[in-house]
């Protein structure tokens, strides 16, 4: 686990949705656009002095075949590669439609320079502020979403990387800050299958003081049990939304909203 010892608030940009392919717009979709719209955000949020970046998933959609969708990735990632400084995946549905896990990652990986694809989910600390992000691109019976079998309303977050984020939780050395593409929080059919349980998980840690999704494409926020849940709207859509955050150690959470997307605090 990568560690920090500075003191100081973390700056994190937050960037969900993109769908960058290069097809059609369609249902609001703005998706030869994106990856402008990726690269862009990204220099802004470097400019205002982020630490690193978060992308919430569906960096990509699919193409017609294997290949095209592979493209689309390679154009996503380069985009991202604007911000200089750590760029953290968080998987969405989209990223597995037309490839698997593994190849979205290597592709990942290799857009934006790096030497090793980042695992699917985990956890890093900065600066007091412990960091996790959750994989809900599973089934409810375990298997991966995976090459076109992806339906978006069976996203689970496994049995044992439920009892990892509770360790993980647990040994935090301070505030914590978790990640997930589908919306942990709702009763319509795109959450997390089991979004009780995880919540659960980290109402019993007490230190988490914020929760970062994506999948809707929409603005919202939500308090349950102490924990708020904000939802970060899609880039692709209307004038292409995101967000800087700033996480203090003694648990402050701040975001400023960009070209549309709410500014809060809490």
């Amino acid at each position: 686990m990568d560690t920090d010892e500075e003191i100081g608030p973390v700056r994190f940009g937050l960037v969900a949705d993109p769908h960058v392919a290069d097809i059609p717009d369609a249902i609001g979709r703005r998706y030869r656009l994106a990856a402008g719209r990726v690269e862009a955000a990204a220099r802004a949020l470097c400019a205002e002095g982020a630490d690193f970046l978060v992308e919430l998933g569906d960096l990509k959609d699919a193409g017609p075949d294997e290949a095209s969708t592979l493209a689309n990735l390679a154009a996503a990632a380069a985009a991202l590669r604007a911000f200089p400084g750590p760029v953290h995946p968080v998987l969405g549905n989209h990223d597995v439609d037309r490839i698997t896990k593994a190849q979205f990652l290597r592709g990942f990986a290799d857009g934006l320079g790096l030497p090793e694809p980042p695992a699917p989910f985990g956890a890093f600390d900065v600066r007091g502020v412990r960091f996790v992000r959750l994989d809900c691109d599973f089934f409810p019976d375990g298997r991966e979403l995976s090459n076109g079998d992806f339906n978006h309303r069976d996203c689970t977050v496994p049995p044992d990387q439920v009892a990892w984020l509770r360790a993980t939780l647990a040994a935090a050395p301070g505030p914590c800050v978790v990640f997930c593409h589908s919306p942990l929080t709702g009763d319509w059919d795109s959450v997390v299958t089991n979004g009780a349980e995880v919540r659960a998980a980290m109402e019993e840690a007490g230190d988490v003081v914020a929760v970062f999704q994506a999948h809707t494409h929409g603005d919202a926020f939500k308090r349950i049990n102490g924990i708020p849940y904000c939802t970060v709207p899609s880039i692709c859509h209307d004038d292409g939304p995101y967000a800087l955050a700033e996480a203090a150690p003694d648990g402050r959470v701040r975001v400023r909203g960009f070209h549309g997307a709410t500014s809060r605090e809490w």
